[in-house]
């Protein structure tokens, strides 16, 4: 998966321009990048969509198998 991103500086100095002072902005900018590191390990990867798809595809084939042959009897 590719890496985010947040450009800690580029977001300081906007909070800056907006007119909080440095120690707001720098606050400010450390709990938006925390909370978005604690949120990053609960993305899926296509990996992890493809894993669980193939598996959901698999327990669709065996319920299916099993109608027809209850079907066939």
């Amino acid at each position: 998966m590719g890496a985010l991103t947040f450009d800690t500086l580029s977001a300081s100095r906007v909070l800056m321009e907006g007119g909080l002072d440095e120690k707001q902005a720098t606050a400010v900018t450390r709990v938006i990048k925390e909370a978005q590191d604690a949120h990053l390990e609960e993305l899926a990867t296509k990996a992890d969509l493809r894993a669980e798809l193939a598996e959901a595809k698999g327990g669709i084939i065996k319920w299916v198998a099993v109608l027809l042959w209850h079907r066939l009897d």
